[in-house]
């Protein structure tokens, strides 16, 4: 699977995912729960094959998927310390 069987699902537009864009990435989001994905910008290789996909996860909590990718953004105390390690 990648990003254009992705598109033919019915996922939607692709926005940039770095610091510089954040809050434009973030304001593109819904508020609402939901599935996002994230993709590299060539092919990389997997067990079977390649895909441009990297990851594929859910937010089911009231955060939605607004709340979700901003966790990536600002990592919580745990994530910091095992960053620093």
């Amino acid at each position: 699977m990648n990003s254009n069987d992705l598109g033919n699902r019915g996922f939607g537009t692709w926005q940039p995912f770095s610091l510089a864009a954040q809050q434009a990435l973030l304001r593109a989001l819904p508020a609402s729960f939901g599935v996002y994905s994230m993709r590299v910008s060539g092919p990389a290789p997997m067990l079977r094959g390649s895909s441009d996909l990297a990851y594929i996860g859910k937010a089911t909590n009231q955060n939605g998927v607004r709340g979700r990718i901003r966790q990536y953004f600002h990592p919580g105390w745990k994530q910091s310390a095992n960053l620093e390690m």
